[in-house]
């Protein structure tokens, strides 16, 4: 990193290639364009940063994150925080239940990335367990620059040029059609699906196309830009064939080898690059609470676009 680095920072896990841990972060800190120019150099080249030791209230995780970037209101507004329209708010307990690998799971999120049913992708969020449960609630990171670099060259000569489609379907395990690693079975619909049903049959979710590789701009390191979660089909290819290159893929993206899984302690905040990183929520056991505040931190890396009728 350029410059003398006055940030606390540690580092996540010796055996990946991404994250870190700063330390310590004061409100006088968000104030000092040295730190902040620090904090974003830090984020570009490790793509997850987990704060640890500081301030973990609302109003320090908007200021934090504004740090990076100007916030966005997430598409699915029966998911705001009702005070706070910059918090998009996802709670475990009483909501869906899953069994997943014959686990029964409340919480539960796959494997994707935000807002990728959309064209244009937030570019990251901070996470905040606002509720921590007494069991589980972990939230899994993988890196895809190291996916894409664990590739075979063939395959990635393959997939570069190609676009996935993907869709807000209307129901929920629809959206999970490319996750091979996981059984899941629905048990109890999100109590609020019928609304959500309601808007993607009024066409406000309209298709749209993502490329399966993209290069980061700032470092020209290539990224396996697939979200497993929400994935419908590789544009131009035939049903068998888009199919299977697509459960290859996610198969070999969601290797749990290459994770961070994230145990949370009070006080974490988790900030990581949506546009680089996949991530999943583990869920709880039914009966159990957790709530987690996240923010979306605005841009578009300009490759998204709606697919045309």
């Amino acid at each position: 990193m350029a410059g003398e680095c006055t940030l606390q920072v540690h580092e996540l896990d010796f055996e990946l290639g991404f994250g870190c841990i700063v330390t310590g972060l004061a409100v006088s800190d968000l104030l000092n364009p040295v730190i902040v120019s620090q904090l974003r150099e830090l984020w570009r080249d490790r793509g997850l940063i987990v704060f640890r030791g500081g301030r973990d209230d609302p109003d320090f995780q908007v200021d934090l994150s504004r740090c990076f970037g100007e916030l966005q209101i997430h598409a699915v507004a029966e998911m705001l925080h009702p005070e706070r329209t910059e918090l998009f708010v996802a709670k475990g307990g009483g909501g869906a239940l899953f069994r997943v690998n014959g686990v029964e799971l409340s919480g539960y999120i796959p494997w994707h990335s935000d807002q990728v049913f959309t064209a244009q992708t937030n570019h990251g969020g901070i996470l905040r367990v606002a509720h921590r449960p007494a069991v589980g609630g972990n939230t899994g990171f993988i890196d895809q620059i190291a996916a894409y670099d664990a590739l075979p060259e063939e395959l990635q000569s393959r997939i570069d040029g190609l676009d996935v489609v993907y869709r807000m379907q209307a129901g929920t395990t629809p959206n999970f059609k490319f996750l091979p690693r996981e059984h899941i079975e629905l048990i109890r619909p999100n109590p609020f699906q019928d609304g959500i049903n309601k808007r993607i049959e009024s066409g406000e979710y309209p298709p749209v196309v993502h490329p399966l590789v993209f290069t980061q701009p700032e470092t020209g390191r290539k990224v396996l830009n697939l979200s497993p979660m929400f994935a419908d089909r590789i544009l131009g290819l035939e049903d068998r064939a888009s199919e299977e290159l697509l459960r290859r893929l996610a198969y070999h993206l969601t290797d749990e080898r290459r994770c961070y899984d994230h145990s949370w302690q009070p006080g974490d905040m988790v900030l990581w690059d949506n546009w680089r990183m996949i991530h999943c929520a583990r869920g709880i056991p039914d009966g159990l609470y957790r709530e987690v505040h996240r923010t979306s931190i605005a841009g578009d890396y300009a490759l998204g676009r709606v697919l045309a009728a």
